[in-house]
């Protein structure tokens, strides 16, 4: 069964600071349900470094200490 994701995500600080956090909820694109259990892969372009999250049982998820220039 595939699902239409739609993953909303807030930096909580401005780019060109040293790391930040990223934190959003994972949703149905057409239900609007939480998704839990979605793996998450952050990396900067380029680097074989990566952050991973899962999402919750309500669909949340943070990522911790990230430097500017990671894309999803």
């Amino acid at each position: 069964m595939k699902f239409l994701l739609r993953v909303l995500i807030c930096a909580t600080a401005c780019w060109g600071q040293p790391a930040t956090s990223i934190e959003g909820r994972v949703v149905n694109a057409i239900t609007g349900e939480p998704v839990r259990k979605v793996s998450l892969t952050l990396r900067a372009e380029g680097k074989s470094v990566a952050h991973l999250a899962t999402s919750t049982f309500d669909g949340k998820f943070r990522i911790e200490f990230v430097e500017p220039g990671h894309t999803c």
